[in-house]
């Protein structure tokens, strides 16, 4: 045999080996069920184990898993296979509704898909009714949870898709509590015995002015009444008083610089702070105070306004003309809340006649110069001053469908410092409510506002000055006679689709702090109030003429109608009030005139609508606790409602008793609308089909102090008027002289109070 070219192998050396010596045995690889997402993805080797695989652990990445350990992976396969079958059935039922249903229909389904982002819960809510069922349900009762009306159409449903911000889609309410935000608790109300989260103290503290409570600014603690008042020597009055207005009414109409005015108040310094500002500031938070410590409150309001009122006629010369823009601004509101309309109305012409002459509102600013930090300051102030008085007579005269008489905007830009955001940005203090700390964006609140009513400002002419073909439609039938007659009201509502095309675009850039939330403050919830009221009050008139533009503005006001609906659900249910913001209560009225317009109409309307209209007049109910007139407002609309054969809720005339029994004890607000007429004709009137000849004549009797009506024409009439408030306010108000016919004027030195020289404005000018 060939000898072998391999390397002959040694025997086993027997020596080294260890006897009986067991075999290792030879480890199997351990099977594992599912290997997680990322292991599979790349192809890997995985433990299986859990939360996290060894592989990730290792690599210091997230693991995850996409089934069930406990059961098998063929079970798991199966579950997927069911899953991804019905998913694929959802999406082709979606698709076949989407291509099916009419139009209206179809956009109504999409609506609520990119609202919800859920295929699954928008074919439950079609196929469960929701959304395309008929609206007639069974229960008007104010107890029952309304549901919110649906859209009618395509216009009405393309607002909520593109500008989801002022139109979001409204589901049930049964279906979104979580959304309705923390519901009201306030202390005041709290029972020590069932209520854990206050103390039988801090209840009691609460419920009294003269007590102390938690003040979220320190600079408070160093106030000293005794240097700005002598009504009060408390200090804790003076405080709490200062902080409620600050924290309610103050943070939705914004009339000075809240950060300087504490510098100087507390500090002793008087560059931004006066004691006349200070008093009437006072007077005005006793008005919502007077919720919480009515008696108290009702004795010292009353001195406030007196010590402000003396100080202004006495020695007003001495004060900062700055302030007094202000101060004026807050004894008109304080005036006027009480029922002194005429005095009232004489403050706001100061208010104005001041600002014009100070320069806030030139239509070209200073020459720039260099300042120091001190001088930006109060240039500051200076701009929230502006900006107060513009917004604030901007509301009021929307509301009462009146010309600004302010000449222009104030020249200083809208306050907002994104590089210093933090300046207005505070914790809101919501006493006397119990709710999560939440932050109060001053400044870019104030620059909405003040955004939205330039916008106003801006249009072609003032939105109210189309309210006389209000009255025409309502006596003709709301059909057109003349194609001129056509033309013209085509143009004005081209007008106001050019108004509703900035106020979208306005809406559309909020910023997130100010688009509603399940914490939207009161501030926030009245900036959207105030959008929709306006977008109301632009075009329910053209809903009645027969024009090519009358379905589009019926959908633009069913919907922001629809919108009011909620956002008053909303403030009662997050908020209560009082307290509120004293402008709040313009759109609280349109929306309750609107509602009573509707069922007036016919009683075939929204099943909830009674429903809405009870929660709305409750509301002004609630807002006449704070601010007295509008109970008498209140009245008035109800009793209209009544003489016309309007079949009201029950809860309405038990409401209509209570106020009448309330105002027979109140003198002032009960003679109010015999020497006032103006003030209720616009009150009680019809929103849309008012008695727009009796208004101007009114107006005309107050202004000229003159029982007599002249004989021109209304249109005439109303142009007149218009040119005297604008023109008069550049040739007589700038000069320092403001007109005493008709309502007086109270000028800032004593000595001139209601003698009204020089021209002034023309015939008329000098009311509001």
């Amino acid at each position: 045999m060939a000898s072998s070219t391999f390397r002959r192998l040694l025997p086993k050396d027997q020596a080294s080996s260890v006897p009986n010596e067991p075999a290792e045995p030879v480890k199997k690889r351990k099977l594992v069920s599912l290997a997680c997402a990322r292991c599979r993805s790349h192809k890997t080797k995985c433990d299986g184990q859990r939360p996290s695989c060894g592989s990730c652990r290792a690599r210091s990445v997230y693991c995850t898993y996409d089934d069930d350990p406990n059961t098998t992976p063929t079970a798991n396969l199966r579950r997927q296979y069911h899953h991804l079958a019905e998913q694929h059935q959802s999406f082709h039922e979606l698709f076949e509704l989407l291509r099916s249903r009419p139009e209206d229909e179809a956009l109504i389904i999409l609506q609520r898909l990119r609202s919800s982002g859920n295929v699954q819960s928008t074919l439950h809510h079609v196929k469960e009714g929701y959304l395309l069922a008929d609206s007639r349900m069974v229960g008007t009762e104010a107890n029952d949870v309304p549901f919110p009306p649906c859209p009618k159409n395509r216009e009405e449903v393309m607002l909520g898709v593109d500008h989801s911000n002022a139109y979001p889609f409204l589901p049930p309410l049964e279906e979104i509590q979580s959304a309705l935000g923390h519901k009201m608790r306030n202390i005041t109300d709290a029972n020590p015995d069932q209520d854990d989260w206050a103390t039988a103290e801090e209840i009691e503290n609460a419920k009294h002015l003269d007590r102390p409570r938690e003040l979220l600014d320190d600079r408070f603690s160093h106030i000293k009444a005794s240097d700005w008042t002598t009504v009060t020597d408390s200090d804790t009055i003076v405080r709490n008083l200062i902080s409620l207005y600050l924290s309610w009414d103050h943070a939705t109409m914004r009339l000075f610089d809240e950060g300087l005015f504490l510098d100087q108040m507390s500090a002793g310094k008087r560059d931004y702070c006066s004691p006349v500002f200070v008093n009437a500031l006072l007077a005005v938070a006793t008005l919502n105070y007077s919720s919480i410590d009515h008696n108290l409150c009702q004795d010292l309001g009353p001195k406030f306004f007196e010590e402000a009122r003396q100080l202004w006629e006495s020695d007003s010369e001495q004060q900062p003309r700055l302030l007094l823009v202000s101060t004026a601004t807050l004894l008109s509101m304080w005036c006027c809340s009480n029922g002194d309309e005429k005095t009232g109305v004489e403050f706001s012409n100061e208010s104005i006649r001041i600002g014009i002459d100070l320069g806030l509102f030139r239509t070209l600013p200073r020459e720039p110069t260099l300042c120091d930090d001190y001088r930006r300051i109060m240039i500051r102030g200076e701009a929230m001053v502006a900006w107060g008085l513009f917004n604030w007579h901007s509301v009021h005269s929307f509301f009462r469908r009146r010309a600004l008489e302010l000449p222009n905007p104030p020249y200083h830009p809208a306050l907002y410092d994104p590089e210093n955001h933090e300046y207005g940005e505070v914790v809101w203090n919501s006493f006397p409510l119990r709710r999560p700390r939440h932050h109060l964006h001053r400044d870019l609140t104030s620059r909405a506002f003040s955004e939205l009513w330039t916008i106003i400002w801006e249009g072609a002419e003032q939105p109210h000055q189309h309210q006389h073909y209000s009255a025409a439609s309502a006596s003709s039938s709301a059909s057109v006679s003349s194609p001129e007659h056509t033309n013209d009201v085509k143009a004005r509502y081209d007008r106001c689709k050019a108004i509703q095309k900035r106020l979208l675009n306005w809406s559309d850039q909020l910023p997130l702090e100010l688009v509603p939330d399940s914490e939207s403050l009161p501030s926030t919830l009245d900036l959207h109030q105030f959008f929709h009221a306006i977008m109301v009050q632009l075009f329910r008139p053209f809903a009645n003429f027969d024009f090519p533009g009358q379905a589009n503005a019926k959908a633009v006001t069913q919907a922001s109608l629809s919108q009011m609906r909620r956002i008053i659900y909303t403030q009662r249910y997050r908020y209560g009030g009082p307290p509120f913001s004293s402008t709040t209560v313009g759109s609280i009225h349109l929306f309750t005139s609107s509602l009573l317009e509707e069922l007036a109409k016919s009683e075939d309307v929204d099943p909830h609508a009674r429903f809405y209209l009870v929660l709305a007049a409750e509301e002004m109910k609630r807002c006449g606790d704070a601010f007295p007139f509008i109970h008498k407002v209140l009245h008035q609309l109800l009793s209209k409602a009544r003489s016309d054969g309007t079949r009201l809720p029950t809860d309405l005339d038990d409401m209509f008793d209570d106020l009448e029994a309330r105002l027979s004890g109140h003198t002032r607000l009960a003679i109010f609308p015999q020497k006032y007429p103006i003030v209720f004709r616009m009150g009680i009137s019809d929103q849309v089909g008012g008695e727009t000849d009796d208004i101007i004549n009114a107006t005309y009797r107050l202004r000229l102090g003159d029982s007599k009506t002249t004989t021109t024409t209304a249109q005439h009439r109303h142009e007149q008027e218009v040119d005297g408030m604008m023109d008069g306010v550049v040739d007589g108000v700038v000069d320092g002289v403001v007109s005493g016919s008709g309502s007086g004027s109270i000028s800032s030195r004593g000595k001139d109070k209601g003698k009204g020289k020089g021209k002034g404005r023309r015939q008329g000018g000098g009311g509001e």
